[in-house]
């Protein structure tokens, strides 16, 4: 537990180091108008902070620099929602109003709004209209508590997937939860697939698979999003060494990692932030993205991305994205 003088300790240097790239010393926060401390008391929190994971000092008499863990205090200590100022709210808006009605050159300028507002690279993908409902899940028995889900959509598309269950399940009983899931499932997207609504453990289990299974088959009907502002990115001082840069660009051109990011865009229910080494993609645990869905998860819509260092300004992109997933979505809402 930090003390409140340590949590605004802390939200002093990751403003003070995401503002500046460069390490925060004691010195600074000691005469920071907020606090007034004296040296030795600043150095003594800042060593709290250290050993709590929330900064790390490379020398007892070096700043601090935050850790993922202190940007993760940091973002959840923000308003849940950060505004841009009116001037940068008005230019995009006017930036995406009155644009043409060929809808893959929205998600073209939104990219470019967004990249112009948070200085760091954006993404938008193009919206499309939801497909992947289901029209009949099925449990196979293969062996022991293994099975095999196969999931039936409604444009006679199936996924499949093996699943070890929690519990062993008799195939009389594999039927009957078949049946159920089909009857109180059949035409749900993944958005109103809601394991945490079945009260037994395996079939919360299988909705949790299923659900994959649909996140999956959006993500593969989505089209290649529109990606702008890589040059920010490489620009910032974490990515400035070649080598740096070079990596950065590299993973931004596998497909897979712009899979996986569209993939947590759509599987979150709001927006989210994801910190450094909470990327599940190794490539990308310098960075932070924040993400948004735009539009009627039921309908059509898309995913806003921002994505930078770990030291980003976070309450800016938060902002950004906001604003651009809610222009976005305000624009295919007006197709209907």
């Amino acid at each position: 537990m930090l003390t409140d003088r340590q949590e605004e300790i802390l939200k002093f240097i990751v403003g003070e180091y995401v503002n500046q790239a460069t390490p925060v010393s004691s010195h600074a926060v000691a005469k920071s108008p907020s606090f007034r401390l004296s040296s030795a008391t600043a150095r003594n929190e800042m060593a709290e902070l250290a050993d709590e994971g929330f900064i790390r000092r490379p020398h007892v008499s070096s700043g601090g620099i935050p850790l993922d863990k202190g940007y993760r205090f940091y973002v959840e200590a923000l308003p849940r929602d950060p505004s841009l100022p009116v001037s940068d709210a008005t230019s995009v808006r006017h930036h995406l109003e009155g644009v043409s009605e060929d809808v893959e050159h929205w998600a073209e300028l939104a990219a470019e709004a967004l990249a112009g507002l948070i200085g760091n690279m954006a993404l938008v993908t193009p919206p499309k209209a939801a497909q992947g409902k289901i029209r009949r899940l099925e449990l196979v028995p293969l062996h022991g508590f293994v099975v095999m889900l196969i999931l039936v959509l409604q444009e006679a598309k199936t996924r499949q997937r093996i699943v070890s269950l929690s519990e062993l399940t008799t195939k009389d009983e594999l039927n009957e939860m078949s049946n159920r899931l089909s009857t109180v499932y059949g035409g749900a997207t993944y958005h109103a697939v809601d394991a945490a609504s079945e009260s037994g453990a395996v079939e919360r289990q299988v909705l949790d698979v299923a659900r994959g299974l649909l996140i999956e088959e959006e993500v593969d009907r989505l089209e290649e999003p529109y990606i702008c502002g890589i040059r920010h990115l490489v620009g910032q001082p974490e990515f400035a060494e070649g080598a740096r840069a070079g990596t950065i660009i590299g993973f931004l051109e596998d497909r897979q990692v712009v899979r996986t990011i569209i993939s947590a865009a759509i599987e979150g229910r709001e927006r989210r932030v994801v910190i450094g080494q909470e990327n599940e993609t190794k490539e990308m645990q310098d960075c932070s993205v924040v993400l948004a869905r735009y539009g009627d998860p039921e309908g059509v819509g898309g995913v806003v991305a921002a994505l930078g260092p770990t030291r980003m300004d976070y309450g800016r992109s938060m902002a950004s994205v906001r604003l651009v997933s809610d222009l976005m979505g305000g624009m295919v809402a007006d197709l209907g």
